[in-house]
Order: structure tokens, then sequence, then C-alpha cells
């Protein structure tokens, strides 16, 4: 189980501001460095389970769909 965390304020009008510098982690995808910084983040005390998060599939090609949840 993991604590949910979320991104500061201050953090997404950095992200904002320097979109530029950034663009190679908004075309792929990968946030890997953005996410490493404790700075950027709060956590809550609301845990969840990793596991079952990596089974959701992400909208492809721009179109959005529903998730219908799995029992158990």
């Amino acid at each position: 189980m993991s604590k949910l965390r979320f991104l500061r304020s201050v953090a997404l009008e950095e992200l904002r501001d320097s979109i530029v510098q950034n663009l190679a982690a908004y075309r792929t995808g990968d946030f890997s460095e953005i996410c490493a910084d404790p700075a950027f983040w709060f956590e809550h005390n609301v845990e969840f389970d990793e596991t079952r998060m990596t089974a959701l599939h992400a909208p492809t090609e721009g179109r959005y769909f529903e998730v219908v949840p799995s029992k158990g």
C-alpha cells in the first residue's frame, strides 16, 4: 500500500513556466526526474494499492472511455 501524493501548486506553476525545458518529459510521458523531487509533492494519509492501479489502462489516441471497476 502507498499513500496518495498530490502535486503542490508551486510545483505546478514551475512546470507550467518550464514547458520548453521539459519538452522531452512531455513528449515521452517520463516525469520520473520530476517525480523524484520530494519538494514537488505532499502526501495524504489515504492509502491505495499500487498493483491495482497499474491494472488501469489510459485512453489512447485522444479517446476517453469508462473504466469498469473490478470486483475484489
